[in-house]
């Protein structure tokens, strides 16, 4: 309880920061085929600059597409919008 992992797959070029707890782990241009995952206690803030080019799990969930292409977008995730992100099953 109180942990997250985010993991995130690029499809698209897309410049992503990623701030965990309130620490930076990562400010760079990643490219398609690219993973990364990262952990958190309480929180992560993302800021993607190409939010249509990233597909985003947290504890291995889907989340929602959070943007279109070349869309520049911020959100924190945490346990309180977390069920917000989450994508729901169709149906």
């Amino acid at each position: 309880p109180g942990s997250l992992r985010l993991h995130l797959d690029i499809t698209k070029d897309c410049w992503v920061s990623v701030t965990s707890d309130g620490n930076r782990v990562l400010v760079r241009l990643l490219e398609p085929g690219e993973t990364q995952t990262f952990d958190a206690l309480e929180r992560f803030y993302v800021i993607l600059g190409n939010a249509g080019g990233v597909r985003a799990t947290i504890n291995g969930k889907p989340l929602k597409q959070l943007g279109g292409d070349g869309e520049v977008v911020k959100v924190l995730i945490n346990q309180q919008v977390l069920d917000n992100l989450l994508e729901r099953p169709h149906g």
